[in-house]
């Protein structure tokens, strides 16, 4: 018996099966360690050889079953049983190819017992209206139950107006057993039959039903089996959205997401596997989904496409090359994604190669080698834009409309991805044609940092030698050893301060150019001046409190010698340091 609580922990059970041909047989696969290496799935395939496909259903059924509303108040009425029916509708008719006249719904009050043996023993069993060529599905979305008989675990469906004589013993001639769907299986006219169930203890009477060897292809009947749970699981209600856990991921997968190899048909395996995993990931209690055949199965397959699928499906081997060429694309897809990024991030680096000073040589060369990678990738990053816009006019059927030398595609038709796709990789090689532009100035700025270093104190060795004597000997300096610095040349002593001053060689530099001309030497008579400041003692204002902490203190009571400059930088010659125009 389902126990009463919340909603979210128990639910129904639910059974639409897709089913490739590729898929091998398997009674009930609830876990990798039961299964035998060459029986998994609905069918036996040489490992390697090419692998049958169903061929076109010529029609395709649907019996849908959701009750949440139940009439007796000794069951828990359930929050998403009848909205899972209603989405594998919507999935079927609209994506699968189900016409809207084939697919029976039988929703709460709708599905009684009566209702539900009709549409089991009657509805699905009428050969004028369903082929032997044709596709049949079954789904039930509600409550489940167990009997013991003789010792023996029986499951059975539970109507919307099953009967309790109290709140632990039920009027069993009010449900409908299992083993009701057996019978029906073998009356269905459809060679293909699918059932899903969504409920409690769906996969107890299925669990002794595991096939033998079972040959792909539309030929050989198909009766498989998807349950929300095992023999022994009380499956859950509650989930994302307005469906259970099981139906959410069946209805996802059975839009496109369980087509893992990419085909456009959703196997019985693919969408077990997608399903299966999906369901104990998003699970708050232990919930296995399990695949089964029913006795009347004999080795075939059944699948989910779209109507005309099969007749577009091409060779195994070229539908190979095709998931080949797609990974290829993908691959070259997310190399452009990290190439914008890596190109964004290098634009960004690029003003912040300043000063031009020799330490600075080794960022700027690591700057140069990342910039030439992407350079390297420039064309085809240039060839997946051409082909984007392409695509955007292809797939949106308005080439023909637009002139032969349009270039840019209309964007009002085409989907949001596809502009989004587009102006990422239009961007991405504007980046790196950008870049390519500015490269020939960070190589220039790797060759003036080594100058500068040359000019500084190499041309003019003999004037820093004078002046480091110089400074030694002062009094005010105080026997000070001074080092050269690169990037200055000593000017003179000031006789009026008594100071050295010094020319700050790279505030000379015109911003028109890049290169500093090394046939001559910079006018110095444009750049800064610096003083060297003696080290001295700091004298603090009378009105300074000194009971303050030393770490808020302006100024230690001593300091070191420095550079000061004579007056302020304007705005060329802070552009010459900065590598570009100061903001105002």
């Amino acid at each position: 018996m389902i126990p009463r609580g919340p909603r979210s922990l128990v639910h129904h059970s639910t059974v639409a099966v897709a089913i490739l041909a590729t898929s091998l047989a398997h009674a009930l696969q609830t876990a990798p360690e039961e299964q035998d290496e060459a029986t998994r799935g609905t069918g036996v395939v040489a490992k390697g050889a090419p692998q049958k496909v169903a061929a076109e259903y010529t029609n395709r059924h649907a019996l849908l079953i959701g009750i949440s509303d139940y009439a007796d108040p000794n069951f828990q009425d359930l929050a998403y049983a009848d909205d899972d029916a209603r989405g594998m509708a919507e999935v079927l008719t609209q994506q699968l190819g189900f016409p809207k006249e084939n697919v029976r719904l039988l929703l709460d009050k709708d599905a009684s017992q009566a209702a539900i043996r009709e549409a089991l023993q009657d509805w699905s069993a009428d050969k004028k209206r369903i082929g032997e060529n044709d596709l049949y599905v079954l789904f039930y979305a509600g409550h489940g139950w167990t009997r013991d008989v003789n010792g023996k675990n029986v499951g059975l469906i539970v109507p919307q107006d099953a009967r309790m004589k109290s709140a632990e013993e039920p009027v069993w001639s009010s449900f409908v057993p299992m083993s009701e769907l057996e019978l029906a299986s073998e009356t269905i006219p459809a060679r293909h039959a699918a059932f899903i169930l969504d409920c409690c203890f769906s996969g107890l009477v299925f669990a002794t039903h595991r096939a033998g060897p079972a040959l792909a292809g539309m030929s050989n009947r198909a009766r498989q089996v998807l349950t929300a749970g095992n023999d022994e699981q009380q499956v859950q209600d509650g989930g994302t959205g307005s469906h259970s856990v099981f139906t959410a991921a069946l209805i996802d997968g059975l839009r496109g997401n369980a087509d893992g190899n990419g085909d456009a048909v959703i196997g019985f395996g693919e969408l077990f596997q997608y399903v299966g995993n999906r369901v104990q990931d998003e699970s708050s209690r232990p919930q296995t989904p399990a695949q089964a055949m029913l006795p009347d199965h004999n080795g075939g397959a059944v699948a989910f496409y779209a109507p005309g699928t099969m007749n577009q499906a091409k060779p195994p081997e070229d539908r190979l090359a095709l998931l080949q060429s797609t990974a290829a694309q993908s691959t070259r897809e997310l190399r452009a994604l990290a190439d914008l990024s890596r190109s964004s991030d290098l634009l960004d680096e690029y003003d912040q190669l300043w000063p031009l000073l020799p330490e600075e040589i080794g960022r700027m060369r690591t700057w140069i080698g990342r910039c030439d990678e992407l350079l390297q990738r420039l064309r085809d990053h240039e060839d997946l834009e051409t082909k984007q816009r392409q695509r955007i006019f292809l797939e949106q059927s308005v080439a023909k409309l637009l002139p032969e030398d349009a270039t840019q595609p209309r964007w009002s038709e085409a989907s949001e991805f596809d502009v989004w796709q587009h102006k990422s990789w239009t961007k991405l090689v504007a980046q790196i044609r950008e870049l390519s532009q500015l490269k020939p100035s960070v190589l220039a700025r790797i060759e003036q940092a080594g100058w500068l270093e040359e000019y500084s104190l190499g041309v003019h060795a003999r004037a820093w030698a004078a002046c480091i004597q110089s400074v030694e000997s002062l009094p005010a300096y105080q026997g000070l050893r001074l080092t050269p610095q690169v990037g200055l040349v000593p000017k003179r002593m000031n006789p009026e301060s008594g100071l050295w001053e010094f020319h700050h060689v790279q505030s000379s530099w015109t911003t028109d150019t890049c290169v500093q001309d090394t046939t001559r030497s910079p006018d110095l008579s444009s750049s800064l001046v610096f003083a060297l400041i003696p080290a001295g003692e700091f004298r603090r204002h009378p009105g300074w409190d000194g009971r303050l902490p030393q770490a808020i203190r302006p100024l230690p009571n001593e300091i070191p010698p420095f550079f000061l400059s004579t007056r302020q930088m304007n705005v060329r010659q802070a552009s010459a340091f900065c590598g570009s125009r100061p903001q105002s």
